[in-house]
């Protein structure tokens, strides 16, 4: 897995060699971004780019967080 800086318009395309945008928790991966834009895609009429797909997983993340934290922890 590879880590990079990205500009904040990348766009998802299978021609461009992805790399997970600097800074990320471990758990985000290629894989995981690629499969997030295929899934998706399919919902939204413009193109989703790499930043569009982390910040899905990220508050994707943050919800799974939230909903298996104790009720009593919440902020």
């Amino acid at each position: 897995m590879s880590r990079s800086g990205s500009s904040p318009e990348t766009p998802a395309s299978s021609s461009t060699t992805m790399v997970v945008p600097a800074g990320l928790p471990g758990w985000i991966t290629v894989e995981l971004i690629e499969k997030t834009l295929r899934v998706w895609q399919r919902f939204y009429e413009a193109r989703l780019t790499v930043d569009d797909a982390v910040a899905i997983l990220l508050d994707t993340g943050q919800l799974l967080d939230a909903l298996s934290s104790p009720s009593g922890s919440r902020s």
